[in-house]
Protein backbone atom coordinates (compact mmCIF):
# COMPACT_ATOMS: atom_id res chain seq x y z
CA UNK A 1 0.00 0.00 0.00
CA UNK A 2 2.78 2.42 0.86
CA UNK A 3 4.70 1.70 -2.31
CA UNK A 4 1.55 2.47 -4.31
CA UNK A 5 1.16 5.80 -2.50
CA UNK A 6 4.85 6.54 -3.02
CA UNK A 7 4.55 5.76 -6.73
CA UNK A 8 1.53 8.05 -7.00
CA UNK A 9 3.43 10.83 -5.20
CA UNK A 10 6.44 10.40 -7.47
CA UNK A 11 4.21 10.50 -10.55
CA UNK A 12 2.65 13.76 -9.33
CA UNK A 13 6.09 15.26 -8.66
CA UNK A 14 7.28 14.33 -12.16
CA UNK A 15 4.07 15.69 -13.68
CA UNK A 16 4.49 19.01 -11.85
CA UNK A 17 8.13 19.24 -12.90
CA UNK A 18 7.15 18.52 -16.51
CA UNK A 19 4.36 21.10 -16.34
CA UNK A 20 6.68 23.89 -15.25
CA UNK A 21 9.01 23.11 -18.18
CA UNK A 22 6.20 22.78 -20.75
CA UNK A 23 6.48 25.47 -23.47
CA UNK A 24 2.77 26.33 -23.35
CA UNK A 25 2.95 26.80 -19.57
CA UNK A 26 5.90 29.18 -19.98
CA UNK A 27 4.10 31.14 -22.71
CA UNK A 28 0.99 31.31 -20.53
CA UNK A 29 2.94 32.70 -17.59
CA UNK A 30 4.63 35.33 -19.80
CA UNK A 31 1.25 36.37 -21.20
CA UNK A 32 -0.08 36.64 -17.63
CA UNK A 33 2.78 38.98 -16.71
CA UNK A 34 2.19 41.11 -19.81
CA UNK A 35 -1.52 41.37 -18.95
CA UNK A 36 -0.57 42.55 -15.45
CA UNK A 37 1.58 45.27 -17.01
CA UNK A 38 -1.41 46.38 -19.09
CA UNK A 39 -3.57 46.57 -15.96
CA UNK A 40 -0.95 48.67 -14.19
CA UNK A 41 -0.69 50.94 -17.24
CA UNK A 42 -4.47 51.33 -17.26
CA UNK A 43 -4.51 52.26 -13.57
CA UNK A 44 -1.76 54.83 -14.03
CA UNK A 45 -3.45 56.14 -17.19
CA UNK A 46 -6.77 56.53 -15.40
CA UNK A 47 -5.14 58.38 -12.50
CA UNK A 48 -3.35 60.75 -14.88
CA UNK A 49 -6.53 61.26 -16.93
CA UNK A 50 -8.60 62.10 -13.85
CA UNK A 51 -5.90 64.42 -12.55
CA UNK A 52 -5.63 66.29 -15.85
CA UNK A 53 -9.33 66.16 -16.72
CA UNK A 54 -8.83 64.47 -20.08
CA UNK A 55 -11.65 62.11 -21.07
CA UNK A 56 -9.57 60.48 -23.83
CA UNK A 57 -7.23 59.16 -21.17
CA UNK A 58 -10.09 57.28 -19.54
CA UNK A 59 -11.02 55.77 -22.90
CA UNK A 60 -7.40 54.67 -23.33
CA UNK A 61 -7.44 53.14 -19.86
CA UNK A 62 -10.59 51.20 -20.73
CA UNK A 63 -8.86 49.95 -23.88
CA UNK A 64 -5.89 48.78 -21.81
CA UNK A 65 -8.23 46.90 -19.48
CA UNK A 66 -9.86 45.21 -22.49
CA UNK A 67 -6.46 44.17 -23.87
CA UNK A 68 -5.42 42.90 -20.43
CA UNK A 69 -8.59 40.82 -20.15
CA UNK A 70 -7.98 39.29 -23.56
CA UNK A 71 -4.35 38.54 -22.71
CA UNK A 72 -5.40 37.00 -19.41
CA UNK A 73 -7.86 34.75 -21.23
CA UNK A 74 -5.15 33.59 -23.63
CA UNK A 75 -2.72 33.02 -20.76
CA UNK A 76 -5.27 30.84 -18.98
CA UNK A 77 -5.93 28.97 -22.24
CA UNK A 78 -2.20 28.22 -22.70
CA UNK A 79 -1.90 27.07 -19.08
CA UNK A 80 -4.95 24.80 -19.42
CA UNK A 81 -3.59 23.25 -22.61
CA UNK A 82 -0.26 22.60 -20.91
CA UNK A 83 -1.98 21.00 -17.90
CA UNK A 84 -4.08 18.76 -20.13
CA UNK A 85 -1.03 17.70 -22.14
CA UNK A 86 0.97 16.83 -19.04
CA UNK A 87 -2.01 15.07 -17.44
CA UNK A 88 -2.46 12.92 -20.53
CA UNK A 89 1.23 12.09 -20.54
CA UNK A 90 1.43 11.16 -16.85
CA UNK A 91 -1.93 9.46 -16.37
Amino acid sequence: MTSEADADGNRKQHANAALFRHPLWIVGRVVDVVSSVFVLAAIVGAIVAVASGVIEGLIGAAGSIAVAALLRWWGNKFNTLAREGVAAEYS
